[in-house]
């Protein structure tokens, strides 16, 4: 029979896992899904761009600005998506942690970017707009975390609800 030697793992309160943890999550979701969030959002709006170019549809200006408010909201949903798909995949890593320690490092996280978001840097309006978006989608992001690690047996159950009515309608 095999030791298992991996230590994170074996020690459910391990303090320095829970540590090193918080800075890889802060920082991925600091720093790298507002990029890509940012990233997925323009190359959708290029190629819609390049459509509506092509047909001839945004010579009206109220078409454009709802349009653009609609791919937003689209590239918004497929990438909290993902994020949920994440969390459902770190959930057996997380389940081994210190629930008081891993609930209290979440909460301080979501303060933080609600925070930043309301109040964030008020110096340059273009830093206060860029910044103000890019916590807009750090918190829905680690909303949607949180509900695909902690939350997605829940999740799971009111879609097999909703797929069951379909089924018998």
């Amino acid at each position: 029979m095999k030791k298992n030697t991996n230590k994170l793992v074996r020690k459910p309160n391990n303090f320095l896992g829970l540590i090193l943890f918080t800075i890889i999550y802060f920082l991925v979701q600091n720093v790298i899904y507002p990029l890509l969030g940012f990233l997925f959002w323009f190359s959708f709006m290029l190629i819609f761009g390049g459509i509506a170019d092509a047909l001839g549809i945004l010579k009206i200006k109220e078409i454009q600005v709802i349009l653009t408010y609609l791919f937003y909201c689209v590239c918004l949903v497929i990438l909290s998506g993902f994020m949920c798909y994440l969390g459902y995949l770190c959930k057996d890593f997380l389940g081994k942690m210190n629930k008081i320690g891993l609930n209290t490092v979440m909460i301080v996280i979501l303060i933080y970017f609600l925070y930043k978001t309301v109040a964030g840097d008020q110096n340059s309006i273009i830093d206060a707009l860029i910044d103000e978006k890019k916590y807009i989608f750090c918190t829905i992001f680690h909303i949607s975390y949180i509900m695909g690690a902690f939350h997605s047996d829940k999740v799971k159950k009111i879609l097999d609800r909703i797929k069951f009515k379909r089924k018998n309608k």
